[in-house]
């Protein structure tokens, strides 16, 4: 008798303490079906014409382009500016980092897609002198 009992007390207590969990599991059940996950965001399109302005911290700005094509790959390639050839890659869905120089600077652009938007961050080192500056590029796809 003793036995059953104390087979019956943990019963009691595996019941009670399970009840909570279990309603616990309910709620965030019901959650995730009222509010459920965005889908995954879908990797924007660097490929194509860009065309938009530019401004960099030695005060000077004005017209800017991009065009880029991109292999299966995520590896970028192209023209900026209208004469630096530049290459990089994808390094995320919506970002990219590319490379480029001219005879007279050499560039890092760090690229960030919104849509049809494009915004450029980038900094050019001067390889004829010395000094640095940094600048930022906005850009629509060309239609």
């Amino acid at each position: 008798m003793e036995t059953q009992i104390g087979w019956s007390s943990r019963k009691r207590f595996i019941a009670l303490f399970s009840l909570p969990l279990l309603l616990a599991g309910m709620a965030a059940l019901s959650v995730a079906c009222l509010f459920p996950a965005p889908a995954f965001a879908q990797a924007a399109s660097f490929s194509g014409t860009w065309t938009g302005h530019y401004e960099n911290s030695l005060g000077e700005r004005g017209d800017d382009s991009l065009v880029l094509s991109e292999d299966q790959n995520g590896n970028l390639s192209g023209v900026w500016t209208g004469n630096v050839q530049v290459s990089g890659k994808r390094t995320g869905d919506t970002t990219a980092v590319l490379h480029g120089r001219t005879d007279t600077r050499a560039y890092r652009l760090e690229l960030t897609a919104d849509g049809d938007r494009l915004i450029g961050k980038y900094h050019a080192r001067r390889l004829d002198s010395t000094g640095e500056y940094d600048g930022e590029c906005r850009f629509r796809r060309a239609r």
